[in-house]
């Protein structure tokens, strides 16, 4: 139904990117920083060496944001060391818990990037994980505090939270509805805490149109900076 929970993956894509439009528009930010300026250098530090060459201080937040910078996807790509993807990994050990650090140290020790900052593009989870630490270092507040001042609060959405961060303000009358990777029921797997500004919102389909219809009437983001979300890269 209209009111039940469910997991919105990547769908939290779009509350993360508002996000940083919504600091973007405050003066919080710039599109065109390196997210070095606003990252530890232990977590970036070689996450993008191509042909050996290392742009890993280079990367805009306008990159990540736009699925250009080149950086591998953490999730969904197999490493060369275990050919494994990170599905695989949540399924084989079901009770291992996954930080968001551990999911970019992935995509930084395990996989290899596609192409130099700017030059294509590639869509990586990876991206968003990064955009969350920015949110973070930004504001000084966690990610779902970010969320809940800027969307959850103001727009009454008491049945949407980030999982494992926090709690719906009024109580589901259901729980989400399962997750499932190909035919097996992943919901249980402790590793799903992995995901986070990339995939960890959930919501119901009511209180996403009215995330949808405030974003697009300009009651989150003003209508030029939601222009700026509509560019092509």
């Amino acid at each position: 139904t209209k009111d039940t929970p469910i997991y919105i993956a990547s769908i939290t894509k779009l509350y993360t990117a508002t996000a940083i439009m919504k600091l973007y528009e405050e003066g919080a930010l710039s599109l065109d920083d390196p997210i070095s300026k606003y990252l530890p250098a232990d977590l970036i530090r070689g996450i993008h060496v191509y042909k050996g060459v290392d742009y890993s201080n280079e990367i805009t937040i306008e990159q990540l944001l736009s699925d250009t910078s080149g950086i591998a996807d953490y999730l969904e790509e197999k490493s060369s060391k275990d050919g494994k993807n990170l599905f695989e990994l949540f399924i084989e050990e079901p009770e291992r818990s996954w930080t968001v650090d551990e999911t970019i140290a992935r995509a930084r020790d395990d996989l290899e990037p596609h192409f130099p900052p700017g030059t294509d593009a590639f869509y990586s989870d990876t991206n968003f994980q990064l955009l969350g630490k920015i949110i973070e270092n930004v504001t000084h507040k966690p990610l779902h505090i970010v969320y809940e001042d800027f969307f959850f609060d103001p727009l009454d959405l008491n049945h949407t939270w980030l999982i494992g961060c926090s709690e719906p303000q009024v109580a589901p009358s259901a729980a989400p509805a399962d997750i499932f990777y190909r035919d097996m029921n992943i919901t249980k797997i402790r590793s799903n805490g992995a995901y986070w500004a990339d995939g960890g919102i959930v919501s119901t389909a009511e209180e996403m149109i009215i995330f949808l219809k405030a974003l697009n009437e300009g009651k989150i983001i003003s209508r030029d900076t939601l222009e700026l979300m509509h560019d092509w890269h």
